[in-house]
């Protein structure tokens, strides 16, 4: 009897480890894909002010800007992303 219960508690614990483990990956996942998401924005945004601070003039347009250097132009268009 004594073993039969051992084997109902311990198969309790592995089935709450696994809960805890299999949750605590799904945040991870999402925490990481967030991470990247702002990773990726931060440095379009640092692209752009290195940009905007080397142009010698800015064009704006109706869906975005042109910034013109010396010898180059470089477009930016707004995208509405729904």
């Amino acid at each position: 009897m004594s073993v039969l219960v051992g084997m109902v508690i311990s198969g309790l614990m592995i089935g709450f480890v696994y809960y805890i483990y299999t949750n605590l990956n799904q945040i991870t996942h999402g925490y990481m894909s967030t991470h990247t998401t702002i990773n990726a924005y931060t440095i379009a945004k640092a692209d752009l002010n290195r940009e905007i601070e080397k142009a010698s003039k800015i064009v704006q347009y109706p869906n975005g800007f042109i910034l013109q250097q010396n010898d180059s132009d470089i477009y930016y268009n707004v995208r509405n992303n729904k």
